[in-house]
C-alpha cells in the first residue's frame, strides 16, 4: 500500500534532517520546540499627524516675540497727536527701544489744553520718504498696535483701509498716490475724527491720484524743457 503524501513528505524531511550536523540538528530542535513569538504589527497610521492638542501654553505675552510699541508712541496717541507711520518701521522701532535716552522731547499742549511731554517728531524721517517695503512693514506693525488699542469697529476700519490700498492695481506705479492718500487720511483722522463715509473716502482717493499724476506730468515737462535748453 502506497503511503499518503503526508507520510512521504515526513520521510523526506527526516532523511534531510539526518544529513545535518549534530550542531545544526540541535538548533533546529530548539526552533521547533520554542514557543511561537508574538509579532506586533504597527498600528494604523492616523490621518492627522499633528494636532493643536499637543501644544503647550505660552508663558508671558506676545511682546516676548518682539520689541512691541514703545511708550513714546503711546504718549502721542494718548495726547491725540498724529503718529507718523514711519515710527513703526523696524529701523525706528529699534532706535526707540535702544536709544530712548537720546530721543529729544518737546513740551506741548494737547487738544484739551493740557501740558505734556512728547518726543520731537522732527528728528525722524518724514512719512513721505517711505518706500514700498517700509510702508508694508510699518503697516503690519501699526495694525498690531491698533488691534490692541482700538475697539473692533475702528480697527476694522483701518485694516480695511490698508487692505484697500495694498490691493490697488499697478501698485508700484501708483505708490506715490497711495502713500500720499494714506498719510492724509490718517492725519485728518488724528486731528478731527469723523465717521467713515465711503463716497467721500473714494472721492478723496481719486483726487489724490489725479493730483499726483498732474505733478508727474508737470515734472516731466519741466525736465524736458531743461534738457532742451541745455542742448541748445
Amino acid at each position: 500500500m502506497t503511503p499518503p503524501n503526508n507520510n512521504k513528505n515526513l520521510m523526506r524531511l527526516l532523511a534531510a534532517f539526518s544529513q545535518f550536523s549534530l550542531t545544526t540538528q540541535s538548533k533546529v530542535k530548539t526552533l521547533i520546540n520554542s514557543p511561537p513569538s508574538s509579532v506586533v504589527l504597527p498600528p494604523t497610521i492616523p490621518r492627522i499627524l499633528f494636532s493643536s492638542s499637543s501644544e503647550q501654553p505660552i508663558s508671558g505675552s506676545s511682546s516676548d516675540f518682539g520689541l512691541g510699541t514703545h511708550p513714546f508712541i503711546i504718549q502721542l496717541a494718548q495726547n491725540a497727536i498724529h503718529i507718523p507711520l514711519v515710527l513703526f518701521t523696524s529701523k525706528l522701532t529699534n532706535k526707540l527701544h535702544k536709544e530712548s535716552t537720546s530721543i529729544k522731547q518737546n513740551t506741548v499742549y494737547n487738544s484739551l489744553g493740557t501740558k505734556c511731554h512728547v518726543m520731537d517728531l522732527s528728528q525722524f524721517p518724514e512719512e513721505s520718504t517711505m518706500d514700498i517695503a517700509d510702508w508694508h512693514e510699518a503697516w503690519n506693525c501699526y495694525r498690531v498696535f491698533l488691534e490692541s488699542s482700538c475697539d473692533h469697529t475702528l480697527y476694522t476700519r483701518w485694516n480695511d483701509h490698508y487692505q484697500f490700498l495694498a490691493k490697488q492695481d499697478d501698485f508700484r506705479n501708483n505708490f506715490p498716490a497711495i502713500l500720499k492718500f494714506d498719510i492724509e487720511e490718517r492725519t485728518r483722522y488724528s486731528l478731527d475724527p469723523r465717521e467713515f463715509n465711503r463716497e467721500s473716502y473714494l472721492c478723496h482717493f481719486k483726487s489724490v491720484k489725479i493730483e499726483v499724476m498732474h505733478t508727474k506730468i508737470r515734472n516731466a515737462t519741466q525736465n524736458l524743457g531743461v534738457k532742451h535748453t541745455s542742448s541748445t
